[in-house]
């Protein structure tokens, strides 16, 4: 039997509704136009399933983006904050919808690569867009002034690895700053030219309470001077001439007896008593020499013949913040009679001539891998064992990546030192003989771990590291050094394609150093090959850094740094 023209055209109209509509229908079913606002699959009208949602969203906007739009690399999209303005086709009123509302998506870009990324927001069919931007980590660096109701010093955004800048020293009533620090304890100044910023840190104000000090020049007609207190402490102030008589420093008691400290912190005002004694008696100067390259111009205090010299205020000095020059952590260890610092001056001692003293100050010097010579007894390129090529001469050096998440301290290190009897050295200057340096190796590894030793070559670490030797020297003789380690199981902690950081090793407290030129050697001394071309086992090497109350110095190769980029 043929089917009637009528029944093929009810039957081509079903199929062109079900197609236009999107909806699984029974002829029998009188819903024409079928419509799913809520997205849940079924028509809102008569519940029918829909294979194809079928929206009657008009448009979509961003109406408010998140409340983030700058991304480290590799972070992961925040949405927080966003908000769509969607207007409907049907006479629905227009309605806004949080990102994170149901039916709203949010496709991440690509955030492994620097630049501006482009986020498809979608919700109804519609698409709407808006950019972030992707790049290094930035950190917040504030300064708590550790009181209310003062100026606040407007936070700073720093990328990773840059530095601060230093504000304006901030202004209290009644006080005094001391400086910005670490911690709220102020055990450690904060160094702006040092400091890289690698996370979010607050920076804390030091302050001193002023207090009022009188200086009474404790004769008759003496007129007496009044003024604050510096740094919580008192000021060494001159007085003016007076006849017949010259000025032998400032006294707690009007008879003389208990001179000044000038360390003292002060709890309240004060009166100091100026002491006088003839002219015509005799007196010897005292030199406090700073005794550091650069250091301020040396303080000279006359002293009454027998009589003794007050104890000065402690110096501060600065951190060395040059390229291929840095120290740091200078402190302050006494006053001596002599540069070598053999004897420690007695402030009781009574002073029968002339003499200078010497500030003794002990602090950390950085020498950066990145700058020693790269070349070898023939000034010939030293040619490094990399896992599939053998980089030489600067090529050895790996230039610190922009977001420095491995630690590095200065601008790169010195890697591929992976051939049996290949050496670097550090050559320093040293101003005199001394045997209290604590030498610190800063290190770190590629992708396999090791245990370095002075002596052991083979066997394991209690870690199951294998033990493989290691030379370093000093002036030509080997150092006992402490086993530098890094296990597998802290390689295994790090992220895909991530670098181990570095870390400090102490390789020996209370190395002695020669006065002129002393030269530390690094010289992989065994054959336990690293995979590929690489057929020995050594370090990644940073720095070196050497703790000691000598001055030290060297020629950095600043030019080096042409080197291979990371």
């Amino acid at each position: 039997m043929k089917t009637s023209w009528k029944v093929k055209l009810v039957a081509a109209i079903s199929a062109v509704t079900m197609l236009f509509c999107g909806c699984q229908i029974e002829l029998s079913r009188t819903c024409i136009s079928h419509i799913d606002r809520d997205t849940n699959g079924k028509c809102d009208n008569c519940g029918t399933k829909m294979t194809a949602v079928r929206y009657n969203v008009d448009k979509i906007s961003i109406k408010t983006k998140p409340i983030k739009d700058y991304y480290a690399i590799g972070e992961k999209l925040d949405i927080t904050g966003g908000v769509l303005s969607v207007t409907y086709n049907d006479g629905t009123e227009p309605a806004e919808f949080a990102f994170d509302s149901e039916g709203v998506t949010v496709k991440e870009p690509d955030m492994s690569i620097v630049g501006i990324k482009t986020v498809a927001v979608k919700y109804g069919g519609k698409q709407a867009f808006y950019d972030i931007e992707v790049g290094l980590a930035k950190y917040t660096v504030s300064f708590e002034l550790g009181y209310d109701g003062g100026e606040q010093i407007q936070s700073q955004t720093v990328t990773v690895n840059e530095h601060a800048e230093k504000p304006e020293n901030p202004q209290r009533d009644g006080y005094d700053f001391g400086g910005w620090f670490t911690d709220d304890k102020f055990e450690k100044e904060f160094d702006f030219g040092l400091t890289a910023i690698m996370k979010d840190t607050i920076i804390y104000a030091q302050w001193f309470r002023k207090f009022k000090v009188t200086y009474d020049m404790n004769f008759t007609d003496g007129e007496d001077y009044v003024t604050d207190s510096v740094d919580g402490k008192i000021a060494d102030y001159t007085p003016a001439e007076r006849e017949g008589h010259k000025f032998a420093g400032w006294f707690y008691d009007q008879a003389c007896d208990n001179q000044v400290d000038y360390d003292e912190q002060l709890t309240g005002d004060i009166t100091v008593y100026a002491k006088w004694v003839s002219e015509s008696a005799a007196f010897y100067t005292v030199t406090f020499d700073y005794n550091y390259s650069g250091c301020p111009e040396s303080d000279v205090v006359e002293v009454e013949n027998s009589g003794t010299v007050k104890r000065p205020r402690s110096p501060k000095r600065a951190n060395v913040t040059d390229a291929g020059h840095q120290a740091q952590d200078f402190i302050f260890d006494g006053w001596y009679t002599d540069k070598d610092y053999k004897t420690a001056y007695n402030f009781k001692t009574p002073v029968t001539s002339n003499i200078t003293l010497y500030a003794k100050w002990t602090g950390t010097y950085i020498f950066e891998a990145e700058y020693v010579s790269l070349t070898d007894e023939n000034g010939l390129p030293l040619v490094g064992a990399g896992v599939s090529g053998n980089p030489s001469g600067t090529g050895m050096i790996i230039k610190t990546p922009a977001d420095n998440k491995v630690g590095a301290s200065g601008k790169g290190w010195v890697s591929y030192l992976y051939r049996p009897g290949l050496s670097i050295s550090f050559v320093i200057n040293s101003d005199s003989d001394v045997d209290d340096v604590k030498f610190v190796l800063r290190a770190s590894c590629e992708s396999k771990a090791y245990a370095i030793d002075p002596e052991k070559n083979e066997g394991a670490t209690p870690s199951g590291t294998l033990y493989s030797k290691y030379t370093i020297s000093l002036n030509g003789t080997p150092v006992n050094y402490k086993t530098v380690e890094f296990t597998a199981a802290q390689l295994r902690e790090l992220e895909s394609g991530e670098r181990m950081p570095f870390s400090d090793f102490i390789l020996i407290e209370g190395i002695s150093l020669k006065k002129g030129m002393n030269t530390f050697t690094f010289i992989t001394a065994n054959e336990h090959g690293m995979g590929g071309t690489q057929p020995g086992t050594a370090p990644v090497i940073d720095c070196i850094k050497l703790t000691t109350s000598a001055e030290l110095d060297w020629e950095p190769l600043l030019e080096n740094l042409g080197g291979k980029e990371n």
